[in-house]
């Protein structure tokens, strides 16, 4: 039977660094392991700098329905993998988030729970504004609330801390983790979680 974790929080805290640890340290004791993030569907349909033009472009219906696409087809591939550890890369509770902080309806996301399965294990990833920043030096325009200037980065970022602070409640709580250790160190903690010694 397949075991998921996620691994979620704010843009630019370490989240695929990480998860790409995890599938390093799993696969170090023997156990196949595999990231999933929305862009292995996504990916199919449109290049990256494409995809910031047409998401910029959707209203908020269209633009959270491609994304819980991206979101449900990634964890199908995920799942048919046949690893035994699948790594989910902010999962969904990041894009309901960001998709409240750019003024889309809750209502787009709340059947998430029901429609997606429950990690095993949610972590979530904390670093102070001033590391995200530094880390995002080329942030994206939805990352920026589609402005064009890179500072809006921060100020966008703040308006989703008290709605991720939101998320965790209705549906934490979830194991927090210093995104500033080494990736290893926190992939450390993870793996011994999984095992039971954690």
């Amino acid at each position: 039977m397949t075991r998921l974790i996620a691994l979620t929080g704010p843009d630019g805290t370490g989240k695929s660094t990480l998860a790409n640890a995890v599938v390093e340290a799993l696969d170090a004791r023997n156990t196949s392991a595999r990231v999933v993030q929305i862009w292995d569907a996504l990916g199919d349909l449109l290049r990256r700098g494409e995809a910031q033009t047409y998401l910029r472009e959707l209203d908020h219906l269209g633009r959270g329905t491609l994304l819980l696409h991206g979101l449900a087809r990634s964890l199908q591939l995920g799942m048919a993998s046949g690893a035994e550890v699948v790594v989910l890369d902010g999962y969904w509770y990041k894009y309901a988030v960001s998709e409240r902080a750019h003024g889309g309806p809750a209502a787009l996301f709340d059947a998430c729970p029901t429609l997606f399965p429950v990690p095993e294990h949610t972590f979530v990833l904390r670093v102070p504004d001033e590391v995200a920043r530094t880390r995002k030096t080329e942030s994206t325009a939805y990352e920026r609330g589609h402005s064009e200037a890179e500072a809006a980065f921060a100020r966008f970022q703040a308006k989703m801390t008290p709605l991720w602070a939101e998320i965790e409640r209705a549906h934490g709580p979830w194991t927090a983790l210093d995104g500033t250790a080494p990736p290893e160190d926190n992939a450390a903690r993870i793996v011994e979680r999984l095992t039971g010694r954690g």
